[in-house]
């Protein structure tokens, strides 16, 4: 029996995608679906503006802190994470990020794929020369199964 090497490598500043998927943003794939046969994806990501309550129906959310202070509200519960601090968010379990500055993360979705498929999505839209809307973003989200019970989620730096 012979087992295919799956091993890679991605530098510290690296993707696998070849830019932020998402304008406003800046998250690196480091292990996706593809990469992990289905099991998980890995995204690095640095940002410092909070995102709207939503919760996933497909897959179950974990953040690791690296860097920064970070809020996290998970239902009626809120963590505070220092760097070194970990929470997960189980599918279907309204949460939320709210940055205290500057953040830098990983977070991890299990299982892989709905998260790829969703920023590949947006990609491919974009590759098309077509604008990314609020609008478009809260579809392509729908259509990935991401809910967002108080409003949508926007792109980043946009008017809720």
């Amino acid at each position: 029996m012979t087992l295919e090497r799956r091993d890679y490598y991605v530098g510290p500043n690296d993707s696998l995608w070849e830019k932020d998927p998402i304008p406003g943003a800046v998250m690196n794939l480091l292990v996706g679906f593809k990469q992990s046969l289905g099991a998980y994806s890995l995204v690095k990501y640095e940002g410092s503006e909070p995102n709207a309550t939503h919760m996933h129906l497909y897959d179950d959310e974990s953040v690791y802190l690296l860097e920064g202070e970070l809020s996290v509200e998970v239902g009626d519960t809120t963590y505070e994470l220092d760097p070194g601090g970990f929470v997960y968010m189980p599918r279907r379990v309204p949460h939320r990020f709210v940055p205290h500055g500057r953040v830098v993360g990983l977070s991890i979705q299990a299982p892989g794929g709905v998260f790829d498929a969703l920023h590949e999505d947006i990609g491919s839209y974009l590759a098309e020369g077509k604008e990314l809307t609020n609008e478009r973003y809260v579809e392509l989200q729908q259509k990935h199964g991401i809910l967002a019970p108080d409003g949508w989620v926007k792109l980043p730096g946009q008017p809720e």
